[in-house]
C-alpha cells in the first residue's frame, strides 16, 4: 500500500515499495482530492503487475509507470547518468554542517561531528560515491579503525567507532528526508570490536586504597582517578579551596551550583540570571534528538541559596547567570582553565573537571536511597545505561529487599 506526505511547501509526495525497493516521488500538486486519486492509481497499477495483468514496460523508471501509467513510457527516457544520482561524502557533509551549524546543535556536539567526519573522509574517501555505500564498505571502516589506538593508548573501543557510524547514519537519514539520496542507512549485522565498561565510581580513600595494594601503570591510575565521586565532607573542601585559590569572581558561584545541583558544564554556561528563582533553578537541557531543548527545576538548598544571592548582588551585567568581570560569557575553555588553576596547588588536583560534581550529587542521593524516579527528574536521565553505573552505590538497598523476601520469618 501506498501513502501520501506533504511537504512544508504543502504539495503531496507519494510513498510505495515494489520490488524490493523503496520509492518516494512528488505528485506536483497541492490538491489533496488529486493526490489520493494518484495514489489509488498507483495501488491500482501495482496490484494489476503482481498478478499478471499488465507489465512494467523496459522505456521509463518503475515508479513513473506506477504513478503515471502509459504516459509515461512516452516521456524521453532518462539517461543512464540522471538514473545514478552521484553525491560525494564531502559535498554530502558539506551541506549537512551547514544545517547543523543554524543552532539546533550544541558546539561541542558540533565539534565532536567534525572529528568523526575527518575519520569518515579519510578512510572512506571524500570524494566516495554514497549511493555506491554498502555493508560491506562499512565493515572495511570498523576493522580498519579497530586497529586505531584510543584513549590512553588503549585500543579503540568499539563504542567509539560505532558513534562514527552513528553520525554517518545522521547525515545519510537526513539525505534521505530531503530527497538527496534514495536509501535509509543502516548498521544491522555489522561487528564491532569489544567496548570496555566504564569504572563504577568510587571515593578518594578507595581510591587511594587500591593505588597503594595494587601494581597500577600510569594509565590505569588516570582511569582510577576518573570514576572519583566526591562525599559531602569533600565537596565542601574542594568548594573552599576553588574559593580560597581563584581570582575569578564567576568560579566559586559556579562550581557551588555544580556541586549542589549536580548540573553539566554545558547547562552552567547556558544559564542565565532570570532561571534564578526563589529556591529553585531553571536547567535547560540540550536533547541529542534533532536539537530538542528541555527543561527541569533543581532545587537550592539553603546554603546554595546564600551563595547565588551573593553572586547576584555583584554580578557584572548580562543576561547569562556565570560571567567574567567584563560582562562576557563564560566560555567552556575558560571554564575548564579557571577550575583547574585554582586546584592546581592542592589535594584535589586529581579532579578531571567538572562532571566529578555532577557524579557525587547522583552518588549522594543514591547511597541515601532517595528513589531512581526523583533522581531522574532531577537530573535528567532517561537511559538504562546512565542509571546502571549508580547501582553498586545502593548494596543495603538491595540487602534489604533480598532479606525482606527470603529472610527469618
Amino acid at each position: 500500500m501506498s501513502s501520501l506526505q506533504k511537504d512544508p511547501s504543502g504539495n503531496f509526495h507519494i510513498c510505495f515499495r515494489y520490488g524490493g525497493r523503496r520509492f518516494k516521488r512528488t505528485l506536483k500538486t497541492k490538491s489533496e482530492k488529486k493526490a489520493t486519486t494518484s495514489q489509488a492509481k498507483v495501488d491500482e497499477r501495482i496490484w494489476m503487475v503482481k498478478n499478471g495483468h499488465i507489465s512494467i514496460p523496459e522505456a521509463g523508471g518503475v515508479a513513473e509507470f506506477l504513478i503515471y501509467g502509459e504516459t509515461a513510457s512516452k516521456k524521453e527516457p532518462p539517461s543512464a547518468k540522471a538514473k545514478v544520482k552521484k553525491t560525494s561524502l564531502s559535498k554530502l557533509m558539506d551541506e549537512y554542517f551547514v544545517t547543523a551549524k543554524n543552532g539546533s546543535l550544541e558546539s561541542t556536539t558540533i565539534d565532536t561531528l567534525e572529528i568523526h567526519r575527518r575519520h569518515l573522509e579519510r578512510i572512506l574517501g571524500k570524494s566516495f560515491d554514497v549511493s555506491s555505500l554498502t555493508s560491506r564498505h562499512l565493515q572495511g571502516y570498523i576493522n580498519r579503525r579497530a586497529k586505531a589506538k584510543g584513549k590512553y593508548d588503549r585500543p579503540l573501543c568499539g563504542s567509539t567507532i560505532k558513534k562514527e557510524l552513528v553520525t554517518l547514519r545522521t547525515v545519510l537519514n537526513w539525505a534521505h528526508e530531503l530527497e538527496l539520496i534514495d536509501y535509509k542507512f543502516t548498521l544491522k549485522k555489522l561487528r564491532f570490536t569489544k567496548s570496555f565498561e566504564l569504572l563504577p565510581f568510587q571515593t578518594r580513600d578507595q581510591i587511594d586504597a587500591r593505588i597503594k595494594k595494587g601494581s597500577y601503570t600510569k594509565t590505569e591510575i588516570k582511569e582510577l582517578w576518573e570514576a572519583l565521586f566526591l562525599v559531602k565532607t569533600e565537596i565542601r573542601e574542594v568548594l573552599a579551596s576553588v574559593k580560597t585559590n581563584t581570582t575569578a569572581s564567576f568560579l566559586h558561584p559556579m562550581v557551588s551550583v555544580a556541586a549542589y545541583c549536580g548540573v553539566r558544564r554545558s547547562e552552567l554556561l547556558r544559564m542565565k540570571v532570570e532561571d534564578v528563582q526563589d529556591a529553585r533553578l531553571l536547567v535547560r537541557e540540550r536533547k541529542r534528538v534533532r536539537g530538542e531543548m528541555s527543561t527541569r527545576f533543581v532545587p537550592l538548598t539553603q546554603d546554595l541559596q546564600v551563595v547565588v544571592s551573593k553572586w547576584l548582588t555583584t554580578h557584572p551585567g548580562g543576561d547569562f547567570l556565570f560571567v567574567r568581570d567584563d560582562a562576557s560569557p563564560v566560555t567552556k575553555d575558560i571554564a575548564h582553565k579557571r577550575f583547574k588553576m585554582a586546584l592546581k596547588s592542592t589535594p584535589w588536583k586529581c579532579i578531571k573537571g567538572y562532571h566529578v560534581f555532577r557524579h557525587s550529587f547522583i552518588s549522594a542521593l543514591a547511597i541515601k536511597g532517595v528513589d531512581q524516579r526523583v533522581i531522574d527528574e532531577i537530573v535528567g536521565h532517561t537511559s538504562e545505561q546512565q542509571r546502571k553505573r549508580y547501582r553498586h552505590l545502593t548494596p543495603d538497598i538491595t540487602a534489604n529487599a533480598v532479606e525482606q523476601v527470603f529472610g527469618a520469618d
